[in-house]
């Protein structure tokens, strides 16, 4: 999702001859998690909760069961491309501070996206409530873990360790401030600025904690992901890809049964919140498994890579676009009020449509340099 903006490796030829400053697996795994963005907020804002076919049944349960992977896989695969970045920095020599000044700056210019995607909306609905405004969402969340493990991770020593350390206090600070933010009065105007860091009501969609436990793993298995690709044995991921679905399914149920046991309902601040975490962790490992393993099987020019690597690679404009067409003014013709069926054909054409803006983003910006 961060399009542009999180740090990219240099270009480099595989075993297939691809070249090019980023992995193709890697962009086919950020693509697959931009379509089920979009299918998870279409079907969410168009589908009614009431009618025969709506938010019941076999279409919308595969629709949720697959709704939590795009959030930890765009963090994952944001701590990915920070690994890889600063790797590709050392080998052409530049000095760690400078290399690490380079990708806070990298941080904080997806962290002002987030603000200006917020006022846009604000700016379609004509609706400016500071809570809107300001409000902790997916790109906030992603510039903050990117500047965080910038500070505390890149081209450090142990960063491996490192990682696992920041993904483990991130899972514990979650938990404690959780529970201890909620007690405290606090003063209207630090309301926002906290609820970047913890769960704030109202002010909070994607606090930092636990989530940048995501992007500090992305940064662990960033080598492995590489060598995956390089070693170009796709049925050996695509196997990947079914024991962390399995994983995932076992740590779904121990969420269920943690939640039943000491009550309560499921949030950051539960101490299920860490089986959910690492739901979310296989989910998204299992993603960018089918990511590579489409990248090992697919000829490099054919349609699916094509499409999917364009989508990942303008995630954060698909991101965008799409939104307010699922939530708001200009969704209001149909919010709440299809089924399943008659929303799928609409979702598709979503798709197609967002397709088409990356695309033809892409082609002005290639016209600009051209003339430059």
């Amino acid at each position: 999702m961060s399009e542009g903006h999180s740090p990219e490796p240099v270009p480099e030829k595989n075993q297939k001859g691809r070249t090019g400053s980023r992995q193709v697996g890697i962009d086919l795994a950020r693509g697959i998690a931009v379509l089920l963005m979009i299918q998870t907020h279409a079907y969410d804002g168009w589908v009614s909760a009431a009618n025969e076919g709506g938010k019941v049944g076999f279409g919308w349960a595969l629709s949720r069961s697959v709704s939590n992977v795009p959030a930890p896989l765009f963090l994952l695969l944001a701590g990915v491309g920070l690994e890889l970045g600063g790797q590709a920095a050392q080998r052409r020599g530049q000095p760690p501070e400078k290399v690490r000044r380079s990708l806070l700056g990298r941080a904080l210019e997806v962290i002002f996206y987030g603000y200006l995607v917020s006022a846009i909306y604000s700016l379609i609905e004509w609706k400016f409530d500071v809570k809107v405004l300001l409000r902790a969402d997916i790109l906030h969340c992603i510039g903050l873990s990117l500047a965080v493990c910038t500070g505390l991770i890149v081209l450090r020593s142990a960063t491996r360790w490192r990682a696992i350390g920041l993904a483990a206090t991130a899972l514990l600070g979650g938990l404690l401030l959780g529970r201890l933010v909620p007690s405290l009065s606090l003063p209207s105007w630090i309301r926002p600025l906290v609820g970047l860091v913890v769960d704030v009501p109202e002010y909070t969609r994607f606090p930092l904690l636990p989530l940048v436990g995501f992007c500090a793993v992305g940064m662990v298995v960033a080598p492995s992901l590489v060598a995956a690709e390089k070693r170009q044995k796709p049925w050996h991921c695509l196997g990947a890809a079914a024991l962390f679905v399995g994983l995932a399914l076992v740590c779904g149920v121990l969420t269920q049964k943690t939640v039943a046991q000491l009550g309560g309902r499921l949030s950051r601040s539960h101490p299920a919140v860490i089986w959910n975490f690492l739901d979310g962790t296989c989910r998204a490992l299992a993603t960018a498994a089918v990511g590579l393993f489409l990248a090992g099987t697919l000829r490099e020019g054919s349609p699916i890579v094509a499409v999917l690597t364009r989508l990942g690679r303008g995630s954060l404009l698909a991101y965008a676009v799409h939104i307010p067409l699922c939530y708001g003014r200009l969704a209001s013709p149909i919010a709440g009020k299809l089924s399943m069926a008659q929303a799928t054909p609409i979702v598709v054409a979503l798709m197609i449509v967002t397709f088409a803006i990356v695309v033809g983003r892409d082609r002005v910006s290639s016209a600009r340099r051209s003339k430059a």
